[in-house]
């Protein structure tokens, strides 16, 4: 049966307010809603938990490129607008602080429909994503020990295992948690220290010791580059780069060179194939090199 937004608003009577702000109220500039003032309560938490997970809104838009997704946007495309719903139902969840315990299933499914259920919706908004970030950083404390395994096992998908560190970065921002606080340092260091083949997730890691508190860390920070981990190099430079940045360093030992295409020559051509002033020329004349081509470019 065709998905319509007639049937989704008649799916979700009492919880209708939400179809029509799109990304107002999702982070960003105008700030997070205050769900009560528009009706939204705690004793709608079952449906909202529905409407947060349903797979129909997937169904209603669907662009091709970023222009078109900005006209629907200049337009208010009502249909557009429904499609954040489920994420304003998750982050109604959030901010009302309704109690839904460890569900270890809902926050794997959180997690999975981040990369997967609404690729095809809105691929060009971050706010999208910062709904399910905002959503899983608010339960962490109580689901630590779940969301650290996922994390740590190598056999998860790796885009699942890196979105846990934007939701990481929302737990910094938003819940000052001191308890999710020391289970984010300990999980990235363990995360290192397991001989870590992504580069990415070894840097996020690091970046999150830094953001927490990076001259705590810093000796452990000091002995990944000494011990040569693999690290992503968009997200961090050199280790005295982070040591300038944070105040440890005035500035580099050694200023950076730029090598040259004939330094670059020099260092990755092998001694023993360098012609000799008197072998003969490369350039297949018969003459000595001596008497032909050196000093020219080959």
């Amino acid at each position: 049966m065709e998905v319509t937004l007639e049937i989704l608003k008649n799916r979700y009577k009492n919880l209708h307010q939400l179809f029509n702000y799109g990304r107002t109220g999702l982070y960003g500039d105008d700030g997070i809603f205050d769900y009560e003032e528009i009706g939204i309560t705690k004793e709608y938490a079952k449906e909202l938990l529905k409407l947060a997970l349903d797979k129909d809104f997937d169904k209603l838009v669907h662009y091709e490129n970023e222009d078109d997704y900005l006209d629907a946007i200049e337009d208010e495309d009502p249909a557009l607008l429904a499609t954040y719903a489920p994420c304003h139902a998750l982050v109604a969840l959030a901010s009302l602080e309704i109690e839904i315990g460890s569900k270890k299933n809902l926050i794997d499914t959180v997690l999975v429909k981040i990369m997967d259920n609404f690729k095809n919706i809105d691929p060009f908004d971050d706010n999208y994503l910062f709904a399910f970030d905002y959503f899983v950083a608010s339960v962490y404390d109580k689901n630590i020990e779940f969301i650290n395994a996922i994390l740590l096992d190598k056999k998860e998908n790796d885009e699942k295992r890196i979105r846990i560190f934007y939701v990481f970065e929302e737990i910094t921002e938003w819940f000052k948690d001191k308890k999710s606080f020391e289970a984010i340092e300990e999980v990235s260091k363990k995360l290192i220290n397991q001989n870590e083949k992504n580069a990415e997730l070894n840097a996020l890691a690091l970046n999150m010791l830094l953001l927490i508190d990076g001259k705590k860390h810093i000796e452990f920070i000091r002995e990944c580059f000494v011990r040569k981990i693999p690290i992503d190099g968009l997200y961090l430079n050199s280790l005295e780069d982070i040591e300038i940045g944070l105040g440890l360093r005035e500035k580099k030992r050694v200023e950076e060179n730029i090598e040259t295409k004939e330094d670059r020559f020099k260092r990755d051509t092998p001694k023993k194939n360098l012609v000799g002033r008197n072998d003969p020329c490369p350039c297949g004349s018969g003459k000595k090199y001596k008497k032909c081509c050196i000093g020219k470019k080959l």
